[in-house]
């Protein structure tokens, strides 16, 4: 039996590409001219849908972001209640496209499971001597996702589990997903927030997958799970540290842990930070105690971000991958490289034993699209020599 530590692993990550190959309607220009995107996008005053989503979400955050610190500027930044409940109405509609894409989604996924996907479009140009299925027909597709140790998907469906029958324990839903309907829209670039006030927060990739991870872990009620979102909030102002920590007096303990706080992965759990946990949970302990002393917040809060030792939320790669550096190979299925920058650079930059990177791409893509996905990994892995593969999703 392997060693955990020495093992030498697999990672498939999955973008929209993924599903589009398959023959489903999840581009945002698609949701956009459905029953269900027009409304809520006109009530957004979204006009001229391009048809990417990393497009919509930057925008979303930079244009309400544009105007509203222009008004504040305007009224020398005094944040007034006005101000405020304009932005509440705003964050509301932001979270009713969410609730429309997934039914959008829903809906599309349904049509892709039921017989209106590639396969049968491809079957009825050029029949064929049985009816194959998808893994049949995507054999290098159906080969990577079966080695796989762990999926990384940034889509909502689950087409990796109903199509080519990937176990759901190996699939990590970096966005929420359909069958949990938890599904999460925002803005993931940090040039987007800096100096901006708390309030931004829900628009960030980041606080969002917070939430989501609080509610899985802790099960909150309404009141808990809102009292939470407002501690969030604080871990995205400058110092990344809550205001309560200054009022509870525990500023300098958490300080003083935050000097030992160096990690390869800023995003994702793995053998180092795991270490790290181990080396300081007393002190963490030490903190939780003194702060539970002289603090209203609830225990659960508490007891969450100690655990987290006083940092948000990580991706965790599940029981296939314990360490980034056991993964010697990572397939990228349908992500456009353009999205989530800050994490899959956080992830390439991180994974020190990496050998291969096999990029998936469709018959009709540029040469062009081709290289600058090619570039962006060859950029972003700095401490081993790799090679770079490109597939194609229909390659026999």
């Amino acid at each position: 039996m392997n060693n955990p530590k020495t093992a030498n692993r697999k990672l498939v990550i999955l973008g929209n590409g993924f599903d589009l190959n398959l023959g489903m309607k999840s581009k945002f220009s698609d949701f956009a001219a459905s029953k269900y995107g027009k409304e809520v996008l006109q009530q957004n005053r979204w006009k001229n849908p391009r048809p990417y989503w990393y497009n919509f979400e930057e925008n979303m955050a930079q244009n309400y972001n544009n105007v509203f610190l222009k008004k504040l500027r305007g009224e020398k930044e005094e944040v007034k209640s006005s101000h405020l409940y304009e932005f509440s109405y705003y964050l509301k509609q932001y979270d009713n496209i969410s609730e429309k894409l997934t039914e959008y989604l829903e809906t599309a996924q349904d049509k892709v499971f039921s017989g209106e996907n590639e396969i049968v479009s491809r079957n009825k140009a050029n029949p064929f001597k049985h009816n194959q299925t998808i893994p049949e027909v995507m054999p290098k597709i159906a080969e990577k996702l079966k080695e796989a140790d762990a999926v990384l998907s940034f889509n909502y469906t689950q087409t990796p589990q109903e199509i080519f029958n990937v176990s759901d324990e190996r699939v990590i839903y970096i966005h929420g997903s359909l069958k949990d309907k938890n599904i999460i829209l925002g803005a993931n670039n940090d040039i987007n927030f800096q100096g901006e006030i708390n309030e931004f927060a829900p628009l960030r990739k980041k606080f969002r997958r917070d939430v989501n991870d609080f509610i899985r872990r802790k099960k909150p009620d309404a009141d808990l799970l809102n009292e939470f979102k407002e501690f969030d909030k604080q871990f995205y102002s400058f110092r990344s540290l809550p205001v309560e920590f200054y009022e509870d007096g525990i500023l300098p303990e958490v300080l003083e842990l935050d000097e030992n706080y160096e990690m390869i992965s800023k995003y994702f759990v793995d053998d180092q930070y795991n270490n790290w946990l181990k080396q300081n949970w007393d002190k963490a302990m030490k903190i939780e105690k003194k702060w539970e002393q002289n603090t209203r917040i609830s225990p659960e809060i508490i007891d969450y971000v100690s655990n987290n030792l006083f940092r948000p939320f990580r991706i965790n790669l599940g029981i296939g991958i314990y360490s980034l550096n056991e993964i010697e190979e990572i397939s990228v299925m349908g992500h456009s490289l353009n999205s989530d920058i800050e994490v899959i650079e956080d992830l390439l930059q991180s994974c020190l034993k990496l050998k291969k990177v096999n990029i998936f791409y469709y018959g009709e893509e540029s040469i062009t699209e081709k290289m600058r996905k090619v570039e962006f990994v060859l950029k972003n892995v700095y401490y081993s020599d790799v090679d770079v593969n490109l597939v194609d999703y229909w390659a026999k």
